[in-house]
């Protein structure tokens, strides 16, 4: 069975234990705690980052196809009131067709402010129906009212033309295309038929504007409008193919159109490229930024224009790029990454106020089973040094003749016991050394140690019980050295001797104690005591029973020899 400082050591290990594992676990959780908690939050925010920036991607793009349909908007819008201008010139023809002249038609067209109103438009003017054999005669009329040269051209070989006869350009571009026959192109002749056969506005796709040879050739676009006889609008396309005149025109520069139609408030957040027909290379007739990068948003609206289907390309520019929500997901993403790293720092925090907490807890704790522990522990080496001197009390008693004698005995071994506790009591009740147990008990009973009196050995470390039991004994081998041995006589000698030994598992401490006396000496008078008395009896019980050694002596003629043997933990 274990006694209470035993029950009370394994106890506080337990609890130690608990407190250790405990403070263990609470190490990881640093460790784990905030990591988990970063690669979680960031995580987290990554994912919502990435949800944030494809919803905020969708609503940019959502946003920018809105500026590109109002873009668009504004083209068509310009282009309604290019036509509705046609639409005039063919009811001021209809009005009065004898009076349909250069000097009428100039004047109505000076009093629309062509440049303010209607930018873009190059001009506008008046294709007429001639068969080959009136083209000479178209021409002189027309040279007639402009006082200028004019031949048609190309000439008309057969069949029938539509030479410009009327024509006022916007600002100071001379009348070149008069007389020039818009039939000759096919792209301009197509237009025309389309726009006869539907009595409808009708454009050309891209052409390359006309010019006197040497000019600058811009492309752009020509819209038609038909002008039929006098009398109900034809029903038919035989009727409006038959009764058609000619038709009313507007060409279109179309760097100067859309330029003019797209402003630089416009362009600030999206460049403008519009294609003849679908978005592709080669197909582009104008472009409001050229060589500018792609931007992130791309939007494609068609745009109809009098018939004609023309593709408006729309890219985002840094303007608008710079002011997109997606904008806000890298300093948001920032943001969130910062937010778990500092909840993070709160965890590891927290764990450190924590582990602090439970330090504080188990320190008190320790402190508390250490102060009961060494309460048991005084407790249990008082019971056992009490149990000791009443021991060694009743044995000298026993063995004393007077009270006189008892007391010099008891109070030698008294002093012997007191001795090897004050080397424990040093070391904190943690064992001692051989050597300094040996000097400890030897020097008070024979004297200083020197030529007669030898200790050698290896340092040897003994525990408490072993300090206490060896401490006895060795009182005692000296006590008996003085009263029986003769050591303290003049030419006597101690010799104090030990070693390790080894054997497989078995590790053993051999001290081997001789007594000589003075070569002087008659033989013999080395002896046992005179009876067996308490000495003997302690010493066989320590070293036999106490700590499970051997204890042998052999007498000789100068003296005997002691050797103990007993069993090392270590």
């Amino acid at each position: 069975m274990l006694d209470g400082a035993a029950l009370a050591t394994a106890s506080s290990d337990e609890a130690s234990t608990r407190d250790v594992a405990r403070l263990e676990g609470l190490n990881r959780r640093l460790t784990l705690g905030p990591l988990i908690t970063f690669v979680g939050g960031s995580i987290l925010f990554g994912v919502l980052g990435v949800i944030g920036y494809k919803a905020v991607t969708i609503t940019d793009s959502a946003r920018f196809e809105l500026l590109a349909n109002d873009l668009v908007a504004r083209i068509s819008d310009r282009l309604t009131t290019q036509v509705a201008l046609l639409d005039g010139v063919g009811a001021l023809h209809n009005a009065a067709p004898a009076a349909f002249d250069a000097v009428r038609f100039r004047a109505y067209v000076s009093e629309l402010p062509l440049e303010t109103r209607y930018p873009g438009m190059s001009g506008v003017g008046f294709v007429r129906r001639t068969s080959a054999d009136r083209q000479d005669a178209v021409a002189e009329r027309v040279q007639a009212m402009y006082g200028q040269p004019v031949t048609i051209h190309p000439r008309i070989a057969t069949g029938e033309g539509f030479p410009v006869t009327l024509f006022e350009a916007t600002g100071e571009r001379p009348r070149v295309l008069l007389g020039y026959d818009m039939a000759s192109e096919n792209q301009r002749r197509h237009a025309m038929e389309r726009a006869r056969d539907t009595a409808t506005p009708a454009a050309t796709a891209r052409v390359t504007m006309y010019s006197p040879v040497g000019g600058s050739r811009p492309e752009g676009f020509v819209i038609y409008r038909p002008v039929y006889t006098r009398g109900p609008d034809p029903q038919d396309v035989a009727a409006r193919r038959a009764r058609l005149l000619g038709h009313a025109f507007a060409p279109f520069n179309a760097q100067e159109f859309f330029s003019a139609v797209l402003d630089t408030s416009a362009l600030r957040f999206a460049g403008i490229e519009v294609f003849d027909g679908p978005p592709e290379e080669g197909r582009a007739f104008y472009r409001s930024n050229p060589g500018a990068p792609d931007g992130r948003h791309v939007a494609t609206q068609s745009l109809d224009v009098a018939g004609q289907t023309f593709f408006v390309r729309a890219t985002s520019r840094p303007a608008f790029d710079s002011t997109a929500s997606a904008q806000l997901v890298a300093p948001l993403a920032g943001l969130g990454l910062l937010l778990a790293a500092t909840a993070a720092a709160l965890v590891r925090q927290r764990i450190l106020v924590r582990i602090g907490e439970e330090e504080e807890r188990a320190n008190t704790l320790r402190t508390a089973r250490d102060k009961d522990l060494l309460l048991q522990e005084m407790k249990h080496r008082i019971k056992n040094a009490l149990a000791r001197v009443q021991a060694v009390a009743r044995q000298t008693a026993r063995g004393s003749t007077s009270l006189p004698e008892f007391i010099e005995a008891f109070e030698a071994r008294l002093s012997a016991m007191s001795a090897t506790h004050d080397l424990l009591t040093r070391s904190r009740w943690e064992g001692a050394d051989l050597r300094d147990v040996l000097v400890a008990e030897i020097e008070p009973v024979l004297g200083t140690l020197g030529e007669a009196i030898a200790v050698e050995g290896p340092a040897v470390a003994l525990d408490a019980r072993q300090v206490l039991a060896l401490g006895l004994t060795i009182h005692e081998l000296a006590t008996n050295a003085v009263k029986y041995g003769g050591v303290t006589r003049q030419g006597g000698s101690l010799s104090v001797r030990w070693h390790r030994e080894i054997l497989g598992a078995d590790r053993r401490l051999v001290l081997d104690w001789v007594e000589r006396r003075s070569p002087d000496a008659p033989p013999g008078a080395a002896q046992d005591p005179p009876h067996r008395g308490f000495g003997t009896r302690l010493i066989e019980t320590t070293i036999t029973h106490e700590l499970g050694g051997v204890f042998h002596r052999t007498l000789e003629p100068q003296g005997h020899t002691c050797r103990i043997s007993i069993p090392l933990a270590f």
